[in-house]
C-alpha cells in the first residue's frame, strides 16, 4: 500500500486537483505462472488488466485466475 499511497502524492497538475494519479499493477510469479519470460509477462499483463477493470488503483495476481489468492488487494506486502 505504501507504493500506491506515495504515487498519489506525485504532482500531476495536468490531471487537475480532483483527479490524483493512481497505480495499478499485475503480478506473476516465476515459475508458477510462466516458465519463459514471454509467458510470465503475458500472465502479469493479464493480471494488470484485471486490476484496471476492477476500478483501478489495485494490485492483482496471476494466481487469481486459479483461485489461489483472494483477489484485489490493497497492498503488495499482503499479497501471497
Amino acid at each position: 500500500m505504501a507504493l500506491r499511497q506515495a504515487f498519489r502524492t506525485v504532482d500531476a497538475p495536468e490531471l487537475g486537483p480532483d483527479l490524483p494519479p493512481t497505480l495499478s499493477a499485475g503480478i506473476a510469479v516465476f515459475p508458477r505462472r510462466g516458465a519463459s519470460q514471454d509467458d510470465l509477462l503475458r500472465a502479469a499483463d493479464e493480471a494488470l488488466y484485471r486490476a484496471k477493470e476492477s476500478g483501478r488503483d489495485a494490485v492483482c495476481s496471476a494466481d487469481e485466475e486459479s483461485g489461489e489468492s483472494e483477489g484485489r488487494t490493497p497492498s503488495l506486502s499482503n499479497h501471497n
